[in-house]
């Protein structure tokens, strides 16, 4: 489960999830809420009008840490019909997993990824551990890594 950060959407991961199928595994992307296709870009943001922007609502207001796990939770339980599931989330999907990671099961792991560029080595997970070691080839190789 690829989970992506905030204002991105699901399709960040396409590579990367393209590389993890074509080696094997099962992979779904998540879009949080008001993310992805529900994504809404502030009508002073598109007109850039500053004045506007600095009253205007943000299209993120009223969402929380709760609606973010709901929603990867249950996309989550889907998948763990099928097996474990190995979450992976990039900056504030790094929190959503590790909020979904601790209240389903079966997670088998649960991984983050702070940085932007594929090219940097550091993730880190639940527990210490690296991604599976056909998931981080993938990721590397992707990265031109080898």
């Amino acid at each position: 489960m690829l989970v992506h950060g905030t204002h991105s959407a699901g399709a960040f991961w396409m590579p990367i999830a393209r590389e993890l199928t074509l080696r094997g595994h099962r992979v779904a992307m998540a879009d949080q809420p008001r993310h992805g296709a529900e994504a809404f870009v502030a009508e002073a943001y598109q007109r850039q009008d500053l004045r506007a922007m600095a009253v205007e609502s943000s299209p993120l207001n009223g969402l929380g840490l709760d609606d973010y796990e709901a929603r990867v939770t249950g996309i989550v339980r889907r998948a763990a019909r099928n097996g474990p599931v190995v979450l992976v989330g990039h900056s504030l999907g790094g929190v959503s997993v590790s909020r979904v990671g601790n209240a389903v099961a079966p997670v088998d792991q649960t991984t983050f990824r702070a940085r932007s560029g594929w090219r940097s080595r550091r993730w880190s997970s639940g527990g210490g551990r690296l991604l599976p070691p056909r998931v981080r080839r993938a990721v590397y190789r992707y990265a031109g890594h080898g």
